[in-house]
């Protein structure tokens, strides 16, 4: 009768504290979640921002622009259309996404990004030399230079602004990465005194 007793009450404690366990992890995992996701919204208003930006000074500028200006604001003008594009559709995944994810969708879509960002950042420096090898072609060639040296011009601007974005995005969402790690680390439950480990 007494070993039932310890018996039932070792149960209940241990499902008492397995249920605390799980409602705190659940509760990590959504403020993990929500902060991504707030930053990704804040991210994507930004570079909304800029391409709007872009937009409007090169539609205004372009008219009355000419030579090599002309080709800079042309090019500016096809970087904002494609950044603002960029921009709504990452504003309204984030918004769109769910909350509530597993650990794994929690953890994957934490390096995910970070993954996507340090490759854009690759990508920013190549369209910055890109701009650079332009804006050399541009002295060799007579014919093309005020269009080489316009579009060199805006690949770097657009290159070196998308650059700084990136890297800070990256950094901003690595202040995360102690948490998840901490959320990797207990995961497990152990009860040393009977052998038992229980994983969510």
């Amino acid at each position: 009768m007494r070993t039932s007793h310890l018996l039932l009450t070792f149960m209940f404690c241990w499902f008492t504290s397995l249920a605390f366990a799980q409602i705190d992890t659940e509760a990590n995992l959504q403020a993990i979640n929500q902060k991504r996701q707030k930053i990704n919204r804040i991210g994507m208003i930004t570079l909304g921002s800029w391409a709007i930006g872009n937009i409007a000074t090169a539609g205004f500028s372009i008219s009355n622009a000419e030579g090599s200006r002309k080709h800079f604001h042309q090019m500016n003008l096809g970087w904002g259309a494609v950044n603002l594009a960029l921009a709504g559709f990452g504003y309204y995944s984030a918004l769109t996404e769910p909350q509530l994810l597993s650990l794994n969708e929690t953890v994957d879509k934490h390096y995910q990004i970070q993954k996507i960002l340090l490759l854009n950042s690759g990508l920013d420096l190549a369209y910055m030399a890109s701009g650079l090898y332009l804006r050399e072609r541009a002295k060799n060639d007579a014919n093309r230079q005020d269009m080489f040296e316009g579009f060199g011009n805006s690949l770097i601007l657009q290159g070196g602004f998308l650059f700084v974005f990136d890297v800070t995005l990256y950094l901003i969402h690595r202040t995360n990465n102690p948490k998840v790690q901490q959320l990797l680390e207990n995961v497990q439950l152990s009860y040393n005194q009977i052998g038992f480990v229980y994983q969510f």
